[in-house]
């Protein structure tokens, strides 16, 4: 059975992943688009997607950081798969990414939303965005694993609010957000 705290958190975590596949197939949607509208969007856009994504990749001490779920031995008993050396594999796995690889990729996100979209560094010229679709898949991958815990830590006769989640991350699974962000973009590829 999840806490309320755990819930709490694994709603946090699937919302900023979200937030962060759907900013990353607008950005790819207007990027190289003009006039300068277009242009500004996709900064905008990135830099929401990195902000996001760091939510739940950046600091192991941040609350909503994946590590303060999976790192917790009540979830790891719910099944072998949710420890938190197995989540990190998989992970990275998902990526195909070595542990050191890994850590680099996550300093060129953080480097860039500490750079660009948290703090201003004026001396810095140009932007130059991180692998923002190697950051989606890892939000997509995220999502699974929160669904999957969800699907066998909450039962039919858990609180109401626990199979709300459950409902919510299995009716909005994967399959189905990509579909209507793709969709979304697609249409934002379209207008002039």
């Amino acid at each position: 059975m999840l806490t309320d705290t755990q819930h709490n958190l694994i709603w946090q975590m699937d919302t900023a992943c979200r937030k962060c596949i759907r900013a990353v197939l607008y950005f790819n949607a207007v990027t190289g688009k003009t006039p300068e509208l277009w242009t500004f969007l996709q900064n905008c856009l990135g830099e929401i997607a990195a902000i996001q994504w760091c939510h739940v990749f950046n600091k192991y001490k941040d609350c909503t950081h994946f590590s303060q779920l999976f790192g917790n031995p009540t979830i790891a008993a719910i099944d072998s798969e949710f420890t938190l050396n197995n989540v990190r594999s998989r992970l990275r796995a998902a990526i195909g990414l070595t542990r050191d690889e890994y850590i680099a990729f996550r300093q060129r996100i953080v480097d860039f939303r500490n750079s660009y979209a948290v703090h201003c560094d004026y001396e810095k010229k140009g932007v130059v965005f991180p692998d923002l679709d190697m950051a989606m898949t890892l939000c997509v991958e995220m999502r699974d694993m929160l669904r999957q815990l969800v699907v066998k830590a909450v039962s039919d006769i858990s609180n109401q609010k626990l199979q709300d989640l459950r409902r919510l991350l299995t009716s909005h699974n994967n399959d189905q957000l990509l579909q209507f962000f793709r969709l979304e973009a697609e249409h934002l590829k379209k207008i002039q």
